[in-house]
C-alpha cells in the first residue's frame, strides 16, 4: 500500500478546523476545484477533500457561453432579416410618395402581400392613378383652352395674358393689315336660306384661315362677312407686306372656287395698308381682340370704296 502525502492548501485548512471551496493545485500539479472540511472522529481530526479538475467542472459553463453567444448572434441575424422584410414595404411606399411629390405621375408600388402593407400599397396605387388621371385631364383642359385662346387672339396677346396682362395692350410700329368684305351674302342667304348659308359659308372662312397660316398671316377676327388679318403682330416679318398680298390673292382664288362649286356670285372687297397700329383685348369674359389706328381705318375705307 502506497501512501502519498497531501500537502495541499485545502488539506491544511481542513486540519485547522476550517471548511470551504477553493481553486488550487493538487498533488499532480493540476488545477482543481477543491471542497474541504474537518472531520472529528474519536478525538482525531481528519480532513475531508472532494476535488474535481477545473477544466471538467467549468466545461458546461463554457459550452453554455458558446451556445448563448451563438443564439444571440442567430437572434440578431434573424432580427435584421425580419427588419429588412418588414421595412421594405415602408421604404417602397416612401419612395413612391417622394416620386409623386416630385411631380411624377406614373408611379406604381409593387406590394403583393395579403397583409396590411398590401392593402396600403393598393390604396397608394389607386391614389397615384387618380392623381395621374386628374393631372392628364387638367392638362388636356389647359391645352384645349390654349387652343381656343389662340383661335381668338394673336400669339403675342396669348403670351401677354399668360404673363398676367389681361388686356394684352401693345403698340406695333410696322405691320400690314388686311380688311376684307364678302359682297353678295344677302342674295346668297335669300337663295339658300339662312341656316344653309351659314353652314356653307363656314367652308371658305376655314379655307381663308388655313391660307393665312401658310402665308404667315394672323387672323384677328371674323364678323359677319368681314375678315380682319395682319402680318407682323406676333412674329416680326420684314416681308409682311408681300405675305399679306399673297394671302389676298389666295383669298380671291378660294372665293372663285366657292362660286364655281355653289353657283354663287360672291365677291371679295379687300383693303390692305401698312403702318403702326395698336392692339388689345376688349371685354373680360366674352372678349375679343381689336386693332386700332389710322392704318386700320384706311384699310376699311379702301374696302368700302371698292364695294
Amino acid at each position: 500500500m502506497n501512501l502519498l502525502p497531501v500537502n495541499s492548501e485545502g488539506a491544511i485548512l481542513a486540519l485547522r478546523g476550517q471548511s470551504g471551496i477553493m481553486r488550487t493545485m493538487d498533488y499532480r500539479g493540476t488545477e482543481v476545484l477543491s471542497a474541504y472540511g474537518p472531520l472529528e472522529l474519536d478525538s482525531l481530526r481528519w480532513a475531508v477533500l472532494a476535488e474535481i479538475d477545473s477544466e471538467e467542472a467549468f466545461a458546461p459553463v463554457r459550452e453554455f457561453m458558446v451556445f448563448g453567444t451563438g443564439m444571440a448572434l442567430t437572434v440578431t441575424l434573424l432580427a435584421l432579416v425580419a427588419s429588412h422584410f418588414l421595412t421594405r414595404p415602408l421604404r417602397a411606399l416612401a419612395e413612391g410618395v417622394r416620386k409623386v411629390g416630385a411631380g411624377q405621375t406614373e408611379v406604381v408600388v409593387n406590394l403583393r402581400t395579403r397583409d396590411e402593407f398590401g392593402d396600403l400599397g393598393r390604396a397608394f396605387n389607386a391614389m397615384a392613378a387618380s392623381i395621374k388621371e386628374q393631372k392628364d385631364k387638367l392638362q388636356r383642359q389647359i391645352s384645349e383652352n390654349l387652343e381656343l385662346l389662340h383661335g381668338i387672339l394673336p400669339a403675342s396677346a396669348v403670351v401677354l395674358r399668360q404673363g398676367g396682362d389681361t388686356k394684352a395692350n401693345r403698340q406695333f410700329t410696322d405691320v400690314t393689315v388686311l380688311f376684307a368684305e364678302i359682297v353678295g351674302l344677302d342674295d346668297f342667304s335669300a337663295r339658300e336660306g339662312e341656316a344653309r348659308a351659314i353652314l356653307v359659308l363656314g367652308d371658305p372662312v376655314s379655307a381663308f384661315d388655313e391660307a393665312a397660316e401658310k402665308a404667315g398671316v394672323e387672323k384677328v377676327k371674323t364678323t359677319g362677312g368681314s375678315y380682319l388679318a395682319a402680318s407682323g403682330l406676333s412674329v416680326t416679318r420684314p416681308d409682311h407686306c408681300r405675305r399679306v398680298i399673297q394671302f389676298a390673292k389666295e383669298m380671291t382664288r378660294i372665293a372663285g372656287v366657292f362660286n364655281r362649286d355653289h353657283k354663287a356670285v360672291l365677291k371679295l372687297s379687300i383693303g390692305i395698308n401698312t403702318g403702326p397700329i395698336a392692339g388689345g383685348v376688349v371685354g373680360s369674359r366674352k372678349f375679343l381682340y381689336e386693332l386700332w389706328g389710322e392704318t386700320i381705318s384706311i384699310a376699311r375705307l379702301i374696302t368700302r370704296d371698292m364695294s
